[in-house]
């Protein structure tokens, strides 16, 4: 027994296949980055309003700013072979 989805048209594939691109891959990418340039800036802006900035504050900041990188560069390493083979499995139909 297998789970197989039958598409009407290959239209519909390749339909489905782009949006889900866009939908599961670039705007969460793009949400997530937005966000978390905004966490940073907050963080650089509160630095700013207290004392002068030590080293010590300097160095957390640039470690949540590796930090944020981090997750943006593992969502995309993460999700993007399979998008990519999904649009592969599309261009050879």
């Amino acid at each position: 027994m297998t789970c197989k989805l039958l598409w009407p048209t290959v239209g519909y594939r390749k339909t489905w296949t782009y949006l889900f691109l866009v939908v599961g891959l670039f705007i969460p990418l793009v949400a997530i980055g937005i966000f978390n340039v905004l966490l940073v800036y907050r963080m650089k802006t509160l630095n700013r309003n207290k004392q002068k900035a030590g080293v010590q504050r300097m160095r957390r900041l640039t470690d949540v700013a590796r930090m944020v990188l981090a997750v943006v560069i593992i969502f995309a390493v993460c999700q993007l072979p399979y998008h990519v083979m999904e649009i592969i499995s599309v261009q050879v139909l």
